[in-house]
């Protein structure tokens, strides 16, 4: 699905394709990012929903718990740098969606899984963050599209289709 999103967004102008990332993308590098990504995504699952979630859901109730969790996993990547309000928004709906996803099934594995995959995709096959020149570094495909928005817009379709497919399974 994010291939047929990007190809058409190409067809049409939208997104330019910028080529292979760097030769130093290997299939060890891309392992190690992918562990990498794992393991960072285990940890925003494991604060935000393990035990941010269930804690504010015990105390408020678990549509605020979901809703402050969502907005405190916003918050953190603010202050980590991310500063366009449309790819701070899809972060908040995809903290939103795993904690629907950790209240629907009960534990956060899943959850760790769909975070690192989706972080993986992201920064180590199809780097849509152009406006964080690290992001670039190990990407496998690059694309450079006009506006931030339009990244994060790109980002939340991705998500969007990952989610879908995680909670049918």
């Amino acid at each position: 699905m994010n291939s047929a999103l990007v190809a058409i967004l190409m067809a049409l102008g939208l997104v330019r394709f910028q080529g292979i990332g760097p030769a130093s993308v290997q299939l060890r590098n891309l392992l190690l990012l992918f562990a990498a990504t794992l393991l960072q995504g285990a940890n925003e699952e494991i604060i935000f929903r393990g035990w941010f979630f269930p804690a504010l859901s015990r105390h408020y109730g678990k549509w605020f718990g979901l809703v402050a969790s969502a907005c405190l996993f916003g918050l953190l990547h603010i202050l980590s740098g991310y500063q366009d309000a449309g790819l701070v928004l899809n972060i908040v709906l995809f903290g939103a969606f795993l904690c629907l996803y950790v209240w629907e099934k009960g534990r956060i594995w899943g959850a760790i899984g769909i975070h690192g995959m989706n972080n993986f995709l992201l920064t180590g096959v199809l780097v849509l963050d152009t406006a964080n020149p690290a992001a670039q570094t190990f990407g496998l495909f690059v694309f450079d599209s006009p506006s931030p928005a339009l990244s994060a817009g790109l980002m939340g379709a991705g998500r969007l289709q990952s989610c879908t497919e995680a909670w049918s399974s």
